[in-house]
């Protein structure tokens, strides 16, 4: 991820860095564990990288707590049940056999990373309300790599404790590295 972004890119940018972010090799992978494992949201943690990547901010346990209720109708009504969907249809071998079922399946899918954007946009939205005018890029200057780094770190351990969970270290490695720089 580039960290020379400023004030005027940060808007609408959430969606495209986390499919860039998404994209980095290995990361999808650590991510989803995160998911299954430890129930976290990998909506929160791309949207955590991207508030520290464009405003060296961390979350705190507040503002975990309020972009999680922002998010967990949607989540829970809408994603939620769409990815299920998906993984049947992916897991029942004997259906997939079936090409009109793999169609489904891609619909299901398309579909679910529509709501994922909706999520996305209102976490966005959740944090312009938040930090409209905090963190170097408001300022229109770029953010610090080393900066941006310390700010996930906290909002990574203040979500590993929101979730009860340990969150693998090779995630947060992997998080902090892919950042502030391209894949």
């Amino acid at each position: 991820m580039s960290s020379s972004r400023d004030a005027s890119d940060t808007a609408g940018t959430f969606w495209p860095y986390s499919l860039e972010l998404y994209g980095c090799p290995g990361l999808p992978e650590l991510l989803i564990a995160a998911q299954d494992d430890c129930g976290a949201d990998v909506n929160l943690l791309l949207w955590m990288c991207w508030l520290a990547a464009t405003r060296a901010v961390s979350a705190e346990p507040a503002d975990l707590q309020g972009a999680d209720a922002a998010i967990a109708q949607l989540r829970a009504e809408v994603v939620m049940p769409l990815r299920d969907v998906r993984r049947a249809l992916k897991r029942n071998t004997r259906w997939m056999a079936r090409a009109d079922l793999e169609a489904v399946r891609q619909k299901v899918k398309s579909s679910e990373l529509d709501a994922e954007r909706v999520v996305q946009l209102t976490l966005e939205g959740y944090a312009g309300s938040r930090w409209s005018s905090m963190g170097p890029a408001a300022d229109g200057e770029a953010v610090d790599p080393e900066r941006a780094r310390g700010a996930l770190g906290r909002s990574l351990a203040n979500y590993a404790s929101f979730l009860g969970c340990r969150l693998d270290p090779q995630l947060e490695e992997r998080l902090s590295t892919s950042l502030c720089i391209p894949c």
